[in-house]
C-alpha cells in the first residue's frame, strides 16, 4: 500500500519531469504523458494472470498516435527489495512495451511495531493519560516531533516511524535475450551531495531532455514533511485499533457464563 514516503520521491520526478519538457513546442509536448494510480493487466509469459499499479509512470506517443508506457517506477518501503526487483522483472519481460523500470528503496530502523500494547482493562481514559486524543482530527502533523531531519517521529512522546537509514536508486532494463538486468550502479538519494541525473534519452522521443535531474536536497526537504505525514497516519490508525479493541473487551465483560 502507498505511503506518504512513497510521495516523497513520486510527487518530484512528476514535478520534474513536467519541468524538463515545459519549453519544448506543442507539438513535442503531447507526445508524452505521466501516469499514477493506473491499473494495468495484459501481461504475457509467467505473468499472464498479474495486474499492477505503479506508482509512477511515464507513456510514450508512438507512430500510431497511441501511448505506451515505456518507464515505470516502483517505489518499496514495506516491500521487500527481492520484492521489487521481482517487479522490474514483471515490467521489462512481462510488458514488452516497458524500456526501464526505476527502482526506490526505503529503509526504516528499527522496523515499525506498535509502541503502546493493548491491555484487556483498556478504556478511554488510557489515551487521556497517553495524552492521546480519541479524535482523530485532534492528532496533528504539527504535534509531532522530528529527531533529526530523517526520523525517528515521535508523538506524545512515543514513537512512530524509525530513522530512514537509507533511500536507494536502481534502474532496470531488458537485455538482448528479453531478461530484466540492473543497468548501471546503485545510487543513494538520502546521502547524494548533489543532484542525481536520472537518464532518460533512450526512449523519449527526439528533442526531449536527456536527463531528469532529481534534487537529493529537494528530496530530504520532503522526505521530512512526508515521515512526519506518516507518523500521523500510524498514529491515527493504532487509534482506530484502540477503540475496536475497547469494543470487543466491553463485550467479552458482558459475557455471563
Amino acid at each position: 500500500m502507498p505511503t506518504p514516503l512513497h510521495q516523497s520521491i513520486c510527487a518530484i520526478l512528476n514535478e520534474k519531469f513536467i519541468l524538463s519538457k515545459a519549453q519544448l513546442p506543442e507539438n513535442l509536448l503531447e507526445q508524452t504523458m505521466v501516469i499514477s494510480e493506473l491499473n494495468f493487466n495484459g501481461f504475457r509469459g509467467a505473468w499472464e494472470d498479474s495486474g499492477k499499479r505503479p506508482d509512477f509512470g511515464v507513456r510514450v506517443k508512438n507512430a500510431n498516435g497511441i501511448f505506451k508506457t515505456k518507464w515505470v517506477l516502483e517505489v518499496g518501503f514495506s516491500e521487500s527489495y527481492d520484492d521489487l526487483k521481482e517487479d522490474a522483472r514483471l515490467w521489462l519481460e512481462g510488458y514488452p512495451d516497458v524500456s526501464m523500470v526505476t527502482l526506490v528503496k526505503f529503509l526504516e530502523t528499527p522496523k515499525y511495531r506498535r509502541p503502546i500494547d493493548f491491555d484487556d482493562d483498556d478504556d478511554e481514559g488510557k489515551l487521556e493519560a497517553l495524552g492521546i486524543p480519541i479524535n482523530l482530527q485532534d492528532i496533528k502533523q504539527e504535534d509531532v516531533t522530528m529527531v533529526q531531519q530523517s526520523g525517528p517521529a515521535t508523538y506524545q512522546g512515543y514513537q512512530w516511524v524509525g530513522q530512514i537509514t537509507e533511500v536507494y536508486m536502481e534502474n532496470w532494463i531488458r537485455d538482448n535475450s528479453g531478461r530484466a538486468i540492473k543497468h548501471g550502479n546503485r545510487r543513494s538519494i538520502l546521502r547524494a551531495p548533489g543532484n542525481i541525473n536520472i537518464q532518460v534519452g533512450d526512449f523519449l522521443p527526439a528533442g526531449y531532455p536527456q536527463t531528469i535531474v532529481l534534487d537529493s536536497g529537494q528530496f530530504r526537504s520532503m522526505l521530512s514533511l512526508k515521515i512526519g505525514e506518516l507518523a500521523v497516519y500510524r498514529c491515527r490508525e493504532w487509534v482506530k485499533e484502540y477503540k475496536k479493541h475497547m469494543k470487543r473487551s466491553e463485550h467479552d465483560g458482558d459475557y455471563q457464563p
